[in-house]
């Protein structure tokens, strides 16, 4: 049974470039998609991924991943404008707060300055 990096490497190889090995990655899955493999066509998808994290020149960096799927600018816009639904009920708000102090406490390095709770302005 290949393996998805296998495929990839196998694609990089006979492709020569990292454009020509996706094309011909994404062509696959879309064959594969037109003749109903679906399963198929997700193990080329994820070959691209992997083209894409074989070539990806800064290491530290994650790639653009599923360049099949082109991001268009206006969903981009309409999300950021749209922002994160604020909480409407105050014990929503208390209990997050609560619940983020205790992680905080539980997770706070050990040199760190333990905060008095009359120090808190928020209290």
């Amino acid at each position: 049974m290949a393996i998805v990096w296998d495929a990839a490497r196998a694609l990089l190889a006979t492709a020569g470039t990292e454009q020509a090995a996706m094309v011909a990655a994404l062509e696959l899955a879309a064959l594969c998609r037109q003749s109903r493999e679906f399963a198929e066509a997700d193990f080329w998808l994820a070959a691209a991924d992997a083209i894409a994290w074989e070539c990806n020149p800064q290491p530290l960096i994650a790639p653009q991943l599923r360049a099949d799927k082109p991001q268009t600018k206006r969903s981009g816009h309409r999300a950021a404008r749209r922002g994160m639904e604020v909480p409407r009920h105050r014990s929503t708000v208390l209990r997050f707060r609560r619940d983020l102090r205790e992680l905080w406490d539980r997770y706070r390095p050990p040199d760190a300055a333990r905060r008095d709770v009359a120090d808190d302005p928020d209290e």
